[in-house]
């Protein structure tokens, strides 16, 4: 049996540091979205303990979890890796891991968050240890709920991340990017160690760090991350609802052109499905469906609008499609109606009840009409509802 340092937060310093960060009024008018920076986060022997124990990347087994949506795929181990999973993490970041879910710690984060009732995951799903390499990044996005119990109720309302990175210079780059809810850069972080950054998540609080790492070979970008959630969030103008996918910036030329490749292929494949019909899970869906549990399924109907007769087109766009995007008239002509969900089999465009999908001509994103606001809600990106489509039992024909 090997023996570790027991490390735990102490309720007064917490308290102290909370009194001195200016607390949750500083947290919530916080720009581009509410966050806060902590330095000197722990007591320097703890992070010199962190630090000598992160593994390298021949030592666990790593997941290769990648730059994002569209990028070209960093090669080997330059890429972003991470492991959730508790039994590969060295002793001492087992036993730390767990205190950043204790009660103690959750109190204070509550306090500095202005959150309170918040939900702890010990199974670190999409979370624990993350390393990336030389030319490594991470796209700008906003992140998938990630709650392994997560249905409808559990939404993910915070990050903390714990950087671990000794001597880390500017021109390094891996800045954590802070982007505001119209993807316009913000804030940037520089992730030196003992310094940590707790932010709310939601359907707008978009960051990453999309600059491709430019330290020095054998250099990684190492991170400790929990996040926390909240019972029953209700929409707000940061949070829309439930996010199911994880929704991606792309920045770099590659990217774009890649995105511009799949909004394409999407528009040439859903006029070549119009009128075929697919089940889709209601539990699923970005909100919740009248007449539909969660174990049910919504039914959607590929109807692109270039069917539609003129008149009729044109007064969709005009009405539910603009009203998908805020009434926006230059933002409209982005999207255009590839189908619309329904509780029953068999239902029509305009039955009460028949929800719009709308997919973006910039990337293939898809977004569904809440059924009453009328704003659009993202809804995934169109690779995964073709998949849908080319699985048989999944779908009919008309």
């Amino acid at each position: 049996m090997r023996h570790i340092p027991a490390f735990y937060f102490d309720a007064t310093t917490l308290e102290q540091r909370l009194a001195g960060s200016g607390g949750a009024a500083r947290f919530r008018a916080a720009e581009p979205f509410p966050h806060a920076v902590f330095d000197d986060f722990l007591p320097a022997e703890i992070v010199r303990l962190l630090i000598a124990e992160f593994p390298g990347v021949d030592e666990i087994a790593w997941t290769p979890w990648g730059p994002g949506r569209t990028a070209a795929g960093t090669a080997g181990k330059a890429t972003k890796l991470g492991q959730s999973d508790e039994r590969c993490f060295p002793p001492f970041i087992r036993h730390f891991m767990g205190q950043l879910l204790s009660d103690t710690f959750v109190t204070f984060v509550q306090a500095a968050s202005g959150i309170d009732g918040l939900i702890v995951d010990p199974s670190h799903h999409g979370c624990g240890l993350h390393s990336t390499g030389r030319h490594g990044r991470l796209m700008i996005h906003t992140d998938v709920n990630r709650h392994p119990h997560s249905k409808r109720r559990i939404h993910q309302v915070l990050n903390l991340i714990v950087y671990l990175n000794d001597d880390w210079r500017e021109e390094y780059q891996g800045h954590l990017e802070l982007w505001t809810a119209d993807r316009k850069p913000g804030k940037r972080i520089l992730p030196i160690a003992n310094r940590a950054v707790l932010f709310e998540t939601g359907t707008r609080s978009f960051h990453g760090h999309p600059e491709p790492l430019a330290c020095p070979e054998g250099r990684r970008r190492n991170s400790l991350a929990v996040y926390y959630y909240c019972l029953d969030r209700p929409p707000s103008q940061t949070y829309e609802g439930m996010q199911r996918h994880a929704r991606w910036v792309p920045t770099a030329a590659e990217d774009l052109r890649r995105a511009a490749e799949v909004a394409r292929r999407a528009e040439t494949v859903s006029v070549r499905a119009h009128g075929r019909r697919a089940r889709m899970p209601a539990d699923l869906l970005p909100v919740a469906m009248a007449g539909l549990g969660e174990h049910d399924d919504a039914y959607l109907t590929v109807l692109h609008e270039s069917a539609l007769p003129p008149e009729s087109r044109a007064e969709l766009r005009r009405g539910r499609l603009a009203a998908m995007v805020a009434g926006d008239a230059a933002e409209v002509d982005r999207y255009y109606l590839l189908g619309f969900l329904s509780a029953t089999d068999g239902a029509r465009l305009g039955d009460a009840g028949s929800l719009l999908l709308a997919c973006s001509r910039d990337d293939g994103a898809l977004y569904l009409e809440h059924p009453e606001t009328g704003r659009g809600l993202f809804y995934g990106y169109f690779e995964k509802l073709e998949r849908v489509l080319l699985q048989e039992k999944a779908v009919t024909d008309t």
